[in-house]
């Protein structure tokens, strides 16, 4: 019997160690050069900020990815103050939910808030409330929640997200990141180059100003 809790204890030991070691891991940036733009031109398409006509920065993201979160709270902002504000710069940010059926959930919801003119308030929703994988955060529930503390046409918002009605979207945008050769996320494209890991302010500069 002592043997046994010994056991027990020293495997609940490995599992939070592992843990640990995949929460906190230092992401790995992949480079690429990309030949052509993948799908038409299809990767500048959706919803961004800045100007029309300004360089694009495009971002494929899961809404329960740690790092997508890092770069929402610590380097958008920075970055939209100095470059997307004053029209050097756009973002665009493209649905790529693979960790699980809440990001997809959560991708969902985020475009059924923009029929309602609120996709970014929606996005910021999302990663103020992000807490873990697949754990409920992101119910179906939970997600009409958000919507009606926006104060959204709750049944409008409903209907869409339970009747999936931007599934081909989302699965699209998908796709364009497997193109790509996208596997990760935060997954940043910029000037035909593919970064796939979190970018820091200092090198997101650094890669705008090449």
């Amino acid at each position: 019997m002592k043997e046994l809790k010994i056991a027990l204890l020293i495997s609940f030991i490995i599992l939070i160690i592992a843990f640990i070691g995949i929460f906190f891991r230092k992401p790995v940036v992949i480079k690429e050069k990309i030949q052509q733009t993948p799908s038409e031109n299809k990767i500048f398409e959706g919803h961004f900020l800045g100007l029309e006509e300004a360089k694009p920065i495009v971002l494929f993201e899961d809404y329960q990815c740690p790092y997508c979160r890092k770069f929402f709270t610590e380097v958008e902002s920075k970055l939209y103050e100095e470059f997307i504000k004053v029209g050097k710069v756009k973002l665009i940010v493209k649905n790529f939910p693979i960790l699980g059926p809440e990001s997809y959930k959560a991708a969902l919801a985020a475009e059924c808030a923009s029929e309602q003119g609120k996709f970014w308030e929606y996005r910021q929703m999302l990663y103020d409330n992000q807490f873990g994988q697949n754990l409920g955060v992101f119910s179906d529930k939970n997600l009409i929640k958000f919507a009606k503390n926006l104060n959204l046409n709750e049944e409008l918002f409903s209907q869409c997200l339970l009747n999936e009605k931007y599934k081909n979207k989302i699965e699209e945008e998908r796709n364009i990141g497997f193109s790509l050769k996208i596997s990760g996320t935060p997954a940043f494209w910029i000037n035909g180059e593919v970064y796939v890991g979190f970018l820091n302010y200092d090198k997101i500069k650094e890669l705008i100003a090449e």
